[in-house]
Parts: C-alpha cells; structure tokens; sequence
C-alpha cells in the first residue's frame, strides 16, 4: 500500500530546489494542504508554477482544511501558535489518516512530536529516498550538500541523517 503524506511549504521549497521533489511522486501519494497550495504557487516564487503543473498532472493532491474539523486548534495554544499551513498539515495529518509528514519548521516539529506523529525533514526525505534506491549514492551526497547550504540545519541534525540505518526508518519506506 502506498503511504499517503503531506508535505509543508519550506520542505516542499527544499526538495524542489534539491531537485528531489519529483522523485516522491514514484514513492508516495503526495498532498499539501490548501493554504500551503497558497504558499508554493505565490507568482514569482521559486517554483510556483512546478507546484501548479504537479495538481494539474494529479501528481500533488490538494486537501482542504476546513473549520469543521474535529480538532479544536482555536482553544489550542500550540496549534495557534504557528504558521496557517503549518498548523493545517497537523490536524489534517491527524484527522485524515496520513502516514507521515514532510516539515522542516522547528515549532512544527516539536508539536508534531507531541501529538505522536511520524514525520521527517527535507534532509531526512533525501535519505529516505536512497534507502528507497530512488536516488543513487551520489545524487544522495549532491542534494545532502546542497540542501545543507540553504537549509538551517544544525550540524547534530547533519549528521544524525548521515548516520541513520534503514531499519530506523521502515515507518516512512
């Protein structure tokens, strides 16, 4: 079965600039949220049209956040504390059955964590793509070294994702 995962607007950004975003459509059912949608196709953003082209090929699939949703993030501090799209992929994360995230933002992370979701940054999705053997070794080490260049990654995060076996990440392969 094909796991189903939801990509942030920074991390989409990322693996796009990697050159790596293409290659998570042969992986996963890939969905955005709509005000992430909102985010990637700003004209006149990198790569605002490649985000347009990929719904219309079905190869990005839009979810709608809507108020109705069972989660109550107005009441929640830590859901209002961040950003539209950030706060949207978490609870359709958690109301809509999605395997796992793609997110890179910090705050994210930590209440991604602590709703017990699975989910990665741009820099571990390059990894698990050669666990996946969609990029070779080198594109691997190509896009490690770019990503590590625009990306606020800290050395420990660098090389943790150096450092990580496959079997640790069998939930996102």
């Amino acid at each position: 079965m094909v796991k189903k995962v939801i990509v942030d607007s920074s991390s989409a950004i990322l693996l796009f600039k990697a050159n790596v975003f293409t290659y998570l459509y042969d992986c996963y059912d890939l969905f955005v949220c709509d005000s992430v949608f909102k985010e990637l196709t700003i004209d006149g953003y990198e790569g605002h049209q490649f985000f347009k082209e990929s719904v219309l090929k079905k190869q990005l699939n839009i979810i709608k956040f809507n108020d109705n949703m069972q989660l109550d993030y107005k009441n929640n501090k830590d859901l209002r504390s961040l950003g539209k799209g950030e706060r949207d992929s978490i609870i359709i994360t958690l109301e809509k059955q999605i395997d796992f995230m793609i997110v890179d933002d910090k705050k994210a992370c930590k209440i991604a964590s602590k709703y017990g979701l699975n989910f990665v940054n741009a820099l571990l999705m390059l990894k698990i793509l050669f666990f996946k053997r969609n990029i070779s070794q080198k594109k691997f080490k190509e896009e490690f070294d770019r990503l590590s260049t625009i990306g606020y990654y800290s050395k420990k995060i660098k090389q943790f994702v150096l450092d990580i076996k496959a079997s640790k990440l069998t939930q996102f392969i």
